[in-house]
This record gives structure tokens, sequence and C-alpha cells, in this order.
């Protein structure tokens, strides 16, 4: 019997055009008071992050506090659920991601957040971004799936090789090194395809032109939600 293959995709900026996690504390944020206040509060800590000033992990626990520990964990699957239906998935969903799904086993391994992902993709294997819950409330990250932890977390699962790893980010260095194939996707096109072992150099050469929405981030517009 032939070996069912194992394809890993990234989700951010691989099915998607832009990082969802502004989007979600923006989509979370916007239905209580002094919204504006803490999103600009926001973007001078991602600013510091971007500076290096402080974590990703320290960026993100901080999107917690502001946006999502005002809310009860009930609340918070209704505005999750709610916000995974208006997700703009791109062409490399369209095609490839579900191409896959239909000859192989597919896991998105992700740093978004899983109680969104989970809704999106109710019957595929998901690895990403959990929260720990104190009085009833969400109120930081319990596991930040990222770098290294990604590559760690699948062999948690008995996956130890990949047939085919879609990414965008040099940072999925670990799963690429554990995968026959690696399919680099800048700006919603796949651009370049490599072996694990010439990943790193691919990354530099390919992942320049990635395009960042100053413009939305700034004025405080969603990125990758569609209108309902």
């Amino acid at each position: 019997m032939d070996r069912r293959e194992t394809i890993v995709f990234d989700f951010d900026r691989t099915l998607t055009t832009f990082d969802t996690t502004l989007d979600f504390f923006q989509f979370c944020g916007r239905k209580k008071s002094f919204f504006l206040l803490r999103y600009y509060l926001y973007l001078f800590l991602w600013l510091m992050q971007k500076l290096e000033l402080i974590s990703n992990l320290q960026l993100k626990n901080w999107g917690v506090k502001l946006f999502i520990q005002p809310y009860h964990t009930e609340e918070m699957h209704q505005l999750a659920k709610e916000f995974s239906s208006r997700i703009k998935l791109n062409q490399i969903y369209d095609y490839n991601f579900k191409n896959e799904c239909s000859n192989a086993r597919v896991i998105i391994v992700s740093a978004a957040f899983k109680i969104f992902l989970e809704q999106l993709f109710p019957n595929i294997e998901i690895i990403a971004t959990s929260l720990a819950i104190k009085e009833g409330r969400y109120f930081k990250i319990e596991e930040h799936i990222y770098g290294e932890k990604k590559a760690f977390k699948l062999l948690e699962k008995g996956v130890d090789k990949i047939d085919r790893i879609y990414t965008d980010s040099k940072s999925d260095l670990s799963m690429a090194l554990m995968s026959a194939e690696c399919y680099l996707v800048v700006n919603s096109k796949i651009k370049s395809i490599t072996s694990n072992s010439c990943f790193d150099h691919a990354c530099e050469n390919t992942l320049k032109s990635k395009k960042i929405d100053y413009w939305s981030i700034l004025f405080c517009r969603y990125q990758n939600l569609g209108l309902k």
C-alpha cells in the first residue's frame, strides 16, 4: 500500500495575502469602548517589536490583554466564528491547498490563533497558538507556535518527515529541514520551489519582495477581511 503524503501549510501570508493577527485584534477590539486608543497603543508596541525592543510573543500578549481579555471565553468563541467566516483566502488556498487535501494528509502549522483557525478549517489538523484561561477569560498566550516550536509540535504528532511545505517565512526553517520540497509563497504566489538544503538561501533571494500594507495598518483598516 502506498504511503500517504504529508503536506504542511503555514497560514498567514501563505493562505492569506497579509497577516491575520492584527485583523483579529481589530475585529475583537472594535466592539469595546476606547478602541482607537488601545489600537494606537498596540501600534506603538508593534513599532517597538520591529525595532527589536520587545519580542513578538510580548507584542501578542499585549494584544491579548488589550483586545481579547475584555471578553468571556463564550463571547470570544462567537467572535472567532464570525471572524473566520470573513477571512479572505488567496489563490494558494483555492488551488494548491484544496488539491493537496484531496490526496494527502494536510496539516496547518501556524503562529496564528487556534481559536479562529479551528473554525475556519474544521476538518483539517491544526497546530496553532493557544490561549490560557483565567477566571473565564483568555488572558495570555499559552503556547506560541513559532520557529522551532513548529517542528517540535509536528514531532509530538508523530510527523518526522514532510513531503511538501508551503510557507512565506524563513522562520519556518525547522519544518523545512523535515521536508523533501519547500514551496516559498510571496504575495499569494509560489515564487520558488527548493530542497530543504537550499531553503535558507532561497529565502534570502525570494522573500524580499513581500508586500506590507502600511496604509491599512496606520488607518486601522482590515487587510484580510471581506464585507458581509
